[in-house]
């Protein structure tokens, strides 16, 4: 049986170190059921001035690896946080620059 190469493991490696170091969100496709899936949380603040005020906005960025979901995330998709109440939806989805993992920022969805 011949050696396998490290890109004929590509996939079952990334799987494996998400599953060992990432949390699990539960996502739901337009139309699906909610599941576990892993991702990368970011957590970020952004100073906003206003003419007389400042506030303080915090930014959700999320990766999630491509081979584990069936097709690019949509606004229509809802997403639920361990940590955080509430139900999110993906807003400016893109690919990291190998093209490895979606990206995308996330936006609380009213009612």
């Amino acid at each position: 049986m011949p050696i396998p190469s490290f890109n004929s493991l590509r996939a079952k490696l990334h799987n494996a170190c998400d599953a060992y170091l990432r949390p699990e969100i539960q996502y739901k496709p337009a139309g699906g059921a909610y599941g576990p899936v892993a991702a990368r949380m970011d957590y970020s603040t952004e100073e906003v001035n206003f003419a007389n005020a400042q506030t303080i906005e915090q930014g959700m960025m999320v990766s999630i690896h491509r081979t584990l979901l069936n097709a690019k995330p949509t606004d229509a998709d809802r997403i639920k946080l361990p940590e955080i109440d509430g139900v999110w939806k993906p807003v400016g989805v893109g690919l990291n620059q190998p093209g490895t993992h979606w990206l995308f920022r996330l936006v609380k969805v009213n009612g």
